[in-house]
């Protein structure tokens, strides 16, 4: 789904990757939940685009539905990928960068905590 000129996020998928079209490839922002890799090129090949004009990943965080499709993506692409240090040191242990709490996030708590 274009979003504005040369931007689009692609549909479906968890996590909202994004794929940015710019003179030199592709550059892909997240990348889903594993198996995302199929529906991600997919939209790739959608736009009159190939895998390999994927050229860069950009990964925001290392949470599971925004890396899980990484590995696949890249074996596909060649792209090079670029994350911060702290997330690429998650990333590389297979461990997000973060506790997340299962019982979820409330501003109530949030706020009594200020």
């Amino acid at each position: 789904m274009k979003i504005i000129e040369n931007v689009f996020v692609v549909p479906g998928v968890v996590a909202n990757p994004y794929i940015l079209v710019d003179v030199d490839g592709l550059t892909v922002i997240d990348t889903g939940i594993p198996k995302s890799e199929k529906k991600i090129l997919d939209y790739v090949t959608s736009l009159g685009k190939s895998a390999g004009e994927v050229k860069r990943i950009i990964l925001t965080h290392s949470d599971f539905d925004h890396v899980g499709a990484l590995s696949a993506l890249q074996k596909a692409t060649g792209a090079r990928t670029y994350a911060s240090k702290i997330e690429a040191d998650a990333i590389a242990k297979g461990k997000p960068s973060r506790l997340i709490k299962s019982s979820g996030f409330s501003m109530r708590r949030f706020f009594l905590k200020l």
